[in-house]
């Protein structure tokens, strides 16, 4: 296995699901909350197998792993439209036939992908992906437009009914329909830009991130708010048993209710009933400023940092009449925040790592298609570039110069004054290079002290003149030095010479031997 941008990002996501799956999974009673926590299960499940197969290098890793994604997939799915139901229609149970059918395609879909090697029906065939060597191109077979089309009408399904109902206002509430409607449309949207834009994002499947998402800010919702939907009980028997503390102040700011909840919460009893909110919060001007000014909505209110204790507090007004009064209610969610903020840490130091792997990669690609000493581009480069520029050369009907060329009397330069004057010499050979090439020519060392340049849309009678100019210019630049140099350079052109890049460099290699042979420090072309 080796780790890629798109292990870390669906690892990543992974790691996120399972987190709010554990969370969700201790408000399971809550309508649609079981639902929700499997679905979010089913998740992690989907983005680590993704994962794993992006990290896979063998083939039948990969295919092994991208089976295992259909159980995470159809399972994440179907869970979704329960949970949509479940929150709809809290009040009716869904029947067995209707269970029964809605987990029919995730169950095909499963036995298709386990089964495709006896029938070939979802991949037809798999093939080592050109751009990437961790990557592998499924061809895919019949049945996976169907098992596609079957899966997104699951996620247009839930999210019409989410959609639907939040519309109506009956689903979270009124303030939170616009985190209701950007989560129901997630899904959709993953979907469609996998199915349009596979490639996008360096080919990540980004429908298991996309529904992730979705379910964290329902999960968000759901834990952040407690919506309760209980039929109506004894006053006594639901304020005094709630897990969130209630606090209740009248319009001269005095404390008229506290639940045991609220009185462990702000370490105090029930003797506080009576005195001021300024006597009873004193230890938490926060709070107490809220309180005091009657700010509707629901804040975080850090207690302590060492140790950590945060609540949050979401105020409602009472108005009856001429009086008014507010509701303060209190849940401890230091626990959340604790989770919240390693989970940022960890975050933070996946997007390092992803940095630093994008940068050590962007290193390693520079290191392999540069010479070290001239920093030129090396042979390697110029056989892999070379093909692309004759055939483009070909398709537009232009031309394109090779110049060969190598420096005269080298090995006598060694020797008489040493390998290190040589680097030099090859050193400053390459800077003159460097700077008389224009944007879109080729500079390389071919080898030794053997250079290329590779000139697009430069026909013969061009080249030739460049490479005189070449000659003058560095035989005028030695002067000075402690070893004056001159080269020989042998120039050839596609298409007048062939139109494979390794039969003009031969062209341009032998119009470099008859420079050698006429004395050196000329430009020769093919006769």
């Amino acid at each position: 296995m080796t780790s890629s941008p798109a292990f870390l990002i669906l690892f990543t996501t992974a790691i996120v699901a399972s987190v709010v799956s554990v969370l969700l999974w201790r408000r399971r009673a809550l309508p649609g909350g079981l639902a929700l926590a499997l679905m979010m299960i089913a998740v992690t499940v989907w983005a680590l197998a993704a994962a794993i197969e992006a990290a896979s290098i063998s083939l039948a890793a990969k295919v092994f792993w991208s089976k295992f994604e259909y159980v995470g997939s159809g399972s994440a799915l179907t869970l979704y439209v329960f949970f949509a139901l479940q929150r709809s229609d809290s009040k009716h149970r869904i029947g067995s036939k209707r269970t029964l059918a809605l987990w029919l395609l995730p169950i095909v879909n499963i036995s298709l992908a386990f089964t495709n090697d006896v029938h070939g029906w979802l991949w037809t065939s798999f093939e080592i992906s050109p751009v990437a060597t961790n990557r592998i191109i499924y061809h895919h077979g019949p049945a996976f437009v169907a098992m596609v089309a079957g899966l997104f009408a699951y996620g247009l399904l839930g999210s019409t009914i989410l959609f639907r109902r939040t519309v109506q206002g009956g689903l979270i509430g009124k303030r939170q329909g616009t985190a209701v409607l950007l989560a129901a449309l997630m899904p959709i949207l993953g979907g469609l830009l996998y199915v349009l834009h596979p490639n996008w994002l360096g080919g990540i499947n980004v429908t298991p991130m996309s529904l992730g998402l979705s379910g964290l800010v329902f999960g968000i919702s759901v834990l952040g708010l407690r919506h309760f939907d209980l039929s109506p009980v004894a006053r006594d028997t639901l304020f005094e048993a709630m897990d969130d503390g209630v606090l209740v102040l009248n319009a001269a700011n005095l404390v008229v209710d506290i639940n045991p909840a609220a009185s462990r919460l702000l370490d105090t009893n029930s003797s506080c009933l009576g005195k001021t909110a300024a006597e009873v919060l004193s230890r938490w001007p926060g709070l107490l400023g809220y309180c005091s000014q009657y700010n509707v909505g629901h804040f975080e209110v850090h207690l302590s940092e060492d140790p950590l204790r945060v609540i949050e507090a979401r105020l409602t007004p009472i108005i009856e009449g001429e009086s008014a009064g507010v509701i303060v209610v209190l849940r401890a969610i230091t626990a959340r925040v604790h989770a919240q903020r390693k989970l940022q840490e960890a975050h933070d130091q996946l997007q390092a790592q992803v940095a630093e792997i994008s940068r050590l990669q962007e290193s390693v690609r520079e290191q392999a298609i540069h010479d070290a000493l001239t920093g030129l581009y090396n042979r390697r480069y110029l056989e892999e570039t070379l093909p692309r520029e004759m055939a483009s050369a070909k398709r537009r009907g232009a031309p394109v110069a090779i110049i060969l060329l190598d420096v005269d009397h080298f090995k006598a330069i060694n020797d008489t004054f040493g390998h290190q004057e040589g680097d030099r010499t090859l050193q400053r050979l390459a800077m003159m290079l460097d700077e008389n090439t224009r944007e879109g020519d080729i500079a390389c060392r071919y080898g030794g002290d053997e250079f290329v340049l590779v000139l697009p849309d430069t026909p013969l009678a061009d080249a030739v003149d460049k490479a005189e100019r070449l000659r003058q210019e560095c035989a005028a630049c030695a002067q000075g030095e402690l070893t004056d140099i001159t080269i020989s350079l042998g120039v050839a052109c596609a298409p007048d010479h062939g139109d494979e890049g390794g039969r003009v460099l031969l062209v341009a290699d032998r119009a470099l031997y008859r420079a050698k042979e006429a004395g050196r420090n000329r430009v020769c072309q093919p006769s």
